[in-house]
């Protein structure tokens, strides 16, 4: 997470970006959302190529993720609310 490598600690959001970013993974059968790259994580900058837009599933998807990879860990949602998220 983007507070992880700024040296600012970790907490349980940043746990639920690491679930993000395993979510994306497992998805896309291998890519990671910041292609492996420590200043994408730190500038919030991400791609959603791999993961596509064409399906609910997708979509659905897709908003999870957006919350759990956000790089503001006050906007990451809780691990309770991932669990009841569609």
């Amino acid at each position: 997470s983007a507070e992880a490598l700024k040296g600012e600690g970790t907490s349980y959001p940043t746990d639920v970006f690491s679930l993000g970013c395993i979510f994306y993974y497992v998805l896309t059968e291998g890519s990671h959302p910041f292609d492996f790259n420590n200043d994408n994580i730190r500038n919030g900058k991400f791609s959603w190529e791999a993961l596509g837009t064409d399906t609910q599933l997708s979509h659905l998807a897709s908003h999870l993720i957006d919350l759990a990879i956000s790089r503001s860990p006050y906007r990451r949602p809780s691990a309770s609310s991932v669990l009841l998220h569609p």
